[in-house]
């Protein structure tokens, strides 16, 4: 009952902005592709040891948060690691 109603609700919205199902669709698409590209590209540099302290810490402000096993286990490790610095430790735990 409730995600037909939400269902309705977008599509009276859509009617609204002259939207059709498919292109709200493949807007939604291109913006979660952007929010992907945007996440691997932070993640990258702040699991990249051979960037600078401000710049790592740069990337993980704008990461979120980690996603996935393999950023999880990543981040485990770095925490781990009593040779990171102790910003970059304690950025990896949150």
């Amino acid at each position: 009952m409730m995600i037909s109603l939400l269902i309705s609700m977008i599509d009276n919205s859509l009617k609204k902005i002259k939207m059709t199902k498919s292109k709200y669709k493949r807007r939604i698409e291109s913006q979660l592709k952007k929010a992907v590209k945007h996440h691997e590209k932070y993640v990258a540099v702040f699991f990249d040891e051979s960037k600078t302290l401000k710049r790592r810490m740069y990337a993980f402000d704008r990461i979120g948060t980690f996603k996935g096993a393999s950023e999880i286990e990543k981040a485990t490790n770095i925490y781990r690691d009593t040779s990171q610095p102790d910003e970059i430790r304690e950025a990896a735990l949150r």
